[in-house]
């Protein structure tokens, strides 16, 4: 599968699994996530250079910036969103066994 179909695809799951997140929001942490999966650090300038798919580094990097820093953001939210769709993923593949 190519990066940006595996781009899009993750925005789809961050979408169907945090409905409360606007369109740049679910942009941003899919990138985020996206980045952080391909680089394996939390370095800005390197998930910049990661994500390609979605601008010039300066953009990505900027985009990448203001998620991380938006205050408005509900971290609760969003770590409780991302941790029933793991154990959603899990439970689902361990009964497929």
């Amino acid at each position: 599968m190519n990066r940006v179909k595996i781009l899009a695809q993750l925005g789809e799951e961050i979408e169907a699994n945090l409905p409360s997140l606007g369109m740049w929001q679910l942009r941003g942490l899919a990138v985020l996530v996206f980045g952080l999966m391909a680089v394996g650090q939390a370095q800005l300038s390197k998930i910049a250079e990661r994500v390609p798919e979605e601008g010039s580094y300066n953009t990505v990097r900027q985009r990448v910036k203001r998620w991380v820093s938006n205050r408005e953001m509900s971290w609760v939210a969003v770590g409780s969103g991302v941790m029933r769709s793991l154990a959603t993923n899990v439970f689902n593949t361990l009964r497929s066994y």
